[in-house]
């Protein structure tokens, strides 16, 4: 098998349009979408002038340690039905990452849609996105708040919202004015709505939504957010309140927040739930670039050597001498290291999903209790989560 990987081309897009809607089960509606994507953000796997697989990817951030940490978002891996099997689609992805990796991208997160091949090229669940639902008829009756509707000339100030609200938390993306659009943007014949609230002029709460139609009547709908943000307890309750204003032919608002939303703190009773959640997968594109991007607690002062399994980069592989304190890391090479790793491990624990405690339990992690302690106390904080696909 002689496989190339390589940029997309104009006269390429058909080919992948076939190969995402067969993989992805899309309509021949939901198609344009797929062809609207620059070439530029598609790899295709090539073997003798057929093109058997592709991704797009995509240049984000994410934030971790109150740093944003640059990252390839790949997303939309599909490979033609005649193709599977033959490691075709981790071929494309192994190339994907030696790319990021010589371009100076330190990781890449993905939605896995099926987690074995990305386990093998070195990513590890490392966030959650978490939907949550609650009825409408138990949301607040009355806010403080006068929510107003909002159009682009307004997003500035949302996204300064946005941002105060995740101040403090791993994992969120850093969006750019084309990563709102695609929030912003209808999926079909819906509506998008949008409304923001106010205090002493400043933006302190924001919602976007679509009215999904219910499965038990043409009448009724959900109201599901693909954007839900807010800094007080008064913009909270009011974008509740608006919500709950739709309740005589509305059923329930669905929205994505992080695994412990303390927006249901603002609920008399345990009526918002998390339905659904759905995890992302992190790997370390560059080890040393990785740790010196991110943030690390200002009174978190560690020190240890450490060596990693990757297959698929091993370059990463060390042994490295970490180095942590005032929030930030130095990594150097190490003659040697005792404490061993995967990288997908590296990774999970990395961004604090996987504590590196439970990452020994697993077998992932072999390391004496003083490293496991620093690992731990040099990564402490709230569980990573990120609110949007892509």
């Amino acid at each position: 098998m002689s496989l190339e990987v390589r940029p997309a081309r104009e006269d390429d897009l058909e080919r992948f349009v076939a190969i995402e809607a067969q993989s992805f089960n899309v309509p021949p509606s939901g198609r344009d979408f797929i062809r609207s994507l620059p070439p530029s953000e598609i790899r295709v796997v090539e073997e003798r002038g057929e093109i058997l697989a592709a991704l797009r990817i995509t240049q984000v951030s994410q934030l971790f340690g109150g740093r944003a940490v640059p990252c390839g978002a790949i997303a939309s891996v599909a490979v033609a039905a005649e193709a599977r099997g033959r490691g075709v689609a981790e071929t494309l992805v192994a190339e994907t990452l030696r790319e990021l990796r010589a371009a100076g991208t330190p990781i890449s997160s993905l939605y896995p849609a099926t987690v074995p091949i990305y386990r093998r090229c070195g990513y590890e669940y490392a966030a959650a996105r978490t939907m949550y639902r609650a009825p409408l008829r138990s949301l607040p009756r009355d806010g403080a708040l006068d929510p107003e509707p909002w159009d682009d000339g307004a997003l500035p100030d949302v996204d300064a919202c946005y941002r105060a609200s995740v101040e403090g938390m791993e994992g969120p993306i850093v969006r750019t004015p084309l990563w709102w659009a695609g929030i912003l943007r209808a999926h079909g014949d819906q509506e998008v709505y949008r409304y923001l609230v106010r205090e002493r002029g400043r933006v302190t709460g924001a919602i976007v939504f679509v009215q999904e139609p219910s499965k038990e009547s043409r009448y009724r709908y959900d109201l599901t957010c693909s954007h839900l943000s807010w800094c007080t307890r008064e913009a909270g309750r009011s974008l509740l309140a608006l919500a709950g204003r739709h309740r005589s032919l509305g059923n329930d608002l669905i929205w994505f927040g992080p695994p412990a939303d303390p927006l249901v703190n603002l609920m008399t009773e345990q009526d918002g739930r998390p339905e659904w959640s759905f995890r992302l997968m992190t790997r370390l594109v560059d080890l040393p670039a990785a740790f010196e991007a991110r943030g690390f607690r200002p009174d978190a002062h560690a020190s240890f050597d450490l060596a990693v399994e990757d297959q698929t980069l091993p370059e990463n592989a060390g042994p490295w001498r970490i180095e942590v304190s005032d929030g930030r890391a130095k990594v150097t090479s190490a003659s040697s290291a005792a404490a061993r790793a995967d990288a997908g491990a590296l990774a999970a624990i990395w961004t604090g999903m996987l504590g590196a405690r439970d990452a020994a339990r697993t077998g992932r992690l072999e390391a004496d209790d003083r490293t496991i302690e620093a690992l731990e106390g040099m990564l402490a904080g709230r569980p990573p989560w990120v609110e949007e696909m892509f």
